[in-house]
């Protein structure tokens, strides 16, 4: 019996398959679950509409896709973090920072498709790949920026350390013990 498939069958075929199958595992198994539906002209006329569909949809969506990365080859963004006197990052630069910046700029690009090879943890240029869409990808350029903490500059300039007179003392922290005797309810 000559059936299509509604749904991906494991060791049989994926959605919109025609295929020979035995009548006792068409009628018993496949076509009562909704797995499957006989294979008469009409359905075959339906699936094939909705396949010409589905390709149609594939091809404008990997085009928007082209798109979109020809855009972000185009850029570049700029990340401004806190960094060393050495060029050395508190942190590191995320995909989550980077699609921060991507949507500063108009583009929406979920983090998970933001491959980031190594942790960016230094001042400087890095290339990132941007997954636009199945076999479309973007380098996108990234300069990483460091910027000072504005509170900490005059001390460092002074070449001391900043003494604070008016600083509380630490107060010991004292133990709690139990004083089970002492505690006893009273009894009327």
């Amino acid at each position: 019996m000559k059936v299509i498939l509604n749904q991906n069958v494991e060791n049989l075929g994926s959605v919109g398959d025609v295929l020979q199958v035995r009548d006792g595992y068409a009628r018993n198994f496949l076509i009562p679950r909704q797995m499957a539906a006989a294979a008469t002209p009409s359905n075959i006329k339906v699936v094939e509409r909705e396949k010409a569909k589905e390709i149609q949809k594939e091809r404008e969506l990997k085009s928007a896709a082209e798109a979109q990365a020809k855009k972000i080859r185009s850029i570049s963004v700029t990340a401004e973090v806190m960094a060393g006197d050495e060029g050395k990052l508190f942190g590191s630069v995320t995909s989550a920072d980077i699609e921060g910046l991507l949507a500063a700029q108009g583009i929406t690009v979920d983090k998970k498709d933001i491959l980031v090879s190594k942790p960016i943890r230094k001042v400087g240029a890095f290339e990132v790949e941007v997954r636009c869409y199945t076999n479309v990808k973007a380098a996108l350029k990234v300069w990483v920026v460091g910027k000072k903490d504005k509170g900490a500059e005059p001390a460092a300039a002074a070449g001391e350390p900043e003494v604070i007179e008016d600083a509380p003392k630490p107060v010991k922290a004292k133990s709690k013990k139990k004083k089970e005797s002492a505690e006893t309810p009273a009894e009327s």
